[in-house]
């Protein structure tokens, strides 16, 4: 069973009450010892115990999280609450939240705190009914009020990682890959032939990704399987070894997963392996390698950026990845990859921006990209015959962000109003004041000899 947003938010238990039980003592959880009696009730009221679970973890990490709002002021709340649905609950207080500035529920006790949750999400007279909002996307959209996306990807990754106990074909099942790994060459040690590496890292010590693309362009990139054929063949055949080294040939493909064309993704080798991907031991080791198959100056399709984005999105989840833990391989070494990934999709997506082609535009003349609100005013103000081509990605110049173009430079001012948030550089008046600025009196002819 995989579960997705499109799943039903109240169903029956996707996760049994060992489990529970055992990740709220894992963590250390406040609650712990309630454990058994909390699914219960939660099991009792025709409720899925994974979905509460994952929601408890996203709002304060299980109630371990002392720079919570929980923690501030005591509200012994399960989900954050700020007001009261459920009739029947009584000795609750609102208090305020003076780092939040806002104010929420302090309940009596956490039974009463998962109680009231679930209560609003059944109440016949609130709006997730109202409104026929059933699936579990469907209700965080409401629930979380604003980063809804991040919210509900990782509430789906946790609750597939119980679902299956965080086992690695768990893990696979949550990332949505299908396996390709008897389809691609591979080395052995019995082939007694050097190659390598042949090591491997538990999953539990997995973290950060690294994102890669092919190098040549890719012919026939509709093919993914045929491409990631051919890739794994040179891998295999490729010597590793430093220059003045014995030979070393690669055990495989050195990409745990690839996004094709249509968006799907294919699962290359075991999450566990160590590949050699990125020239850097500690990547190596324990980041995912995400392969996609373009190169060149081709471009990524909107669904593989949008699968792309997915997949990192639940495996940050499932590891405690930081988004600072998401790199293009050309920042850990000197190479070109991921090439127009770099700007399409590392750099906004480090931004927390959305990518998408109504909101970033490549351009291959200058092989830069214009993204966001630059993008935004670059389109609204007259485009390439007014700004022409950018000459450079974003940049941060005196710890403002800025944009080079063939006849101006953007800046970004935050501080500002909507409408003049993005601003033109006053070249005019630098070179003017550049112009006034005395200047030391030439030498005459025949001086300083």
């Amino acid at each position: 069973m995989h579960i997705t947003e499109r799943d039903s938010f109240v169903a029956t238990p996707r996760m049994t009450r060992e489990r529970f039980v055992g990740v709220l003592d894992e963590a250390g959880s406040p609650w712990a010892g309630q454990a058994g009696e909390i699914h219960d009730l939660i099991v009792g009221a025709g409720h899925d115990p994974a979905i509460w679970l994952a929601i408890c973890a996203r709002e304060h990490s299980y109630g371990t999280n002392r720079d919570s709002v929980l923690w501030r002021n005591d509200t012994r709340s399960w989900t954050n609450a700020r007001s009261v649905r459920d009739p029947s609950i009584g000795g609750w207080e609102v208090v305020h939240d003076s780092i939040r500035k806002s104010d929420y529920v302090r309940y009596a006790n956490i039974f009463d705190s998962v109680r009231d949750g679930m209560y609003r999400v059944t109440d016949l007279g609130y709006r997730y009914v109202k409104e026929g909002r059933t699936t579990i996307g469907q209700v965080l959209t409401i629930w979380t009020e604003s980063d809804s996306a991040a919210y509900t990807a990782a509430v789906v990754a946790l609750m597939n990682s119980w679902h299956d106990a965080t086992t690695p074909g768990g893990v696979v099942e949550g990332l949505g890959l299908t396996d390709v790994r008897h389809l691609l060459a591979r080395r052995s040690p019995a082939d007694g032939v050097p190659a390598g590496p042949y090591a491997r890292r538990p999953l539990a010590e997995k973290r950060g990704v690294v994102v890669h693309y092919s190098g040549p362009e890719v012919r026939d990139r509709a093919n993914t399987l045929a491409v990631l054929q051919a890739e794994a063949r040179y891998h295999v055949d490729k010597d590793w070894a430093k220059p003045e080294r014995p030979a070393c040939y690669g055990d495989g493909l050195m990409y745990h997963v690839a996004v094709g064309d249509d968006g799907a993704r294919y699962l290359c080798r075991d999450l566990e392996d160590v590949l050699w991907h990125c020239g850097v031991t500690a990547q190596n080791e324990t980041a995912l390698a995400v392969h996609v198959p373009i190169g060149d100056k081709q471009r990524a399709t909107p669904a593989q950026l949008e699968s792309l984005r997915g997949l990192i999105d639940t495996w940050r989840a499932l590891t405690g990845t930081p988004v600072e833990e998401v790199w293009g391989h050309q920042e850990l070494s000197s190479t070109d990859c991921p090439g127009t990934l770099m700007a399409d999709f590392v750099a906004p997506y480090r931004r927390g921006r959305l990518v998408t082609v109504e909101t970033q535009q490549w351009f291959p003349e200058t092989g830069h990209s214009v993204g966001g609100a630059f993008w935004q005013f670059w389109q609204s103000r007259g485009g390439l015959p007014i700004f022409g081509y950018p000459l450079t990605d974003e940049l941060s110049e005196g710890g403002q962000t800025i944009q080079y173009f063939e006849r101006a430079i953007f800046e970004w001012h935050p501080e500002s109003d909507d409408l003049w948030k993005v601003q033109l550089r006053r070249l005019g008046a630098k070179a003017l004041a550049t112009a006034l600025t005395p200047h030391p009196p030439l030498p005459m002819l025949g001086e300083g000899e």
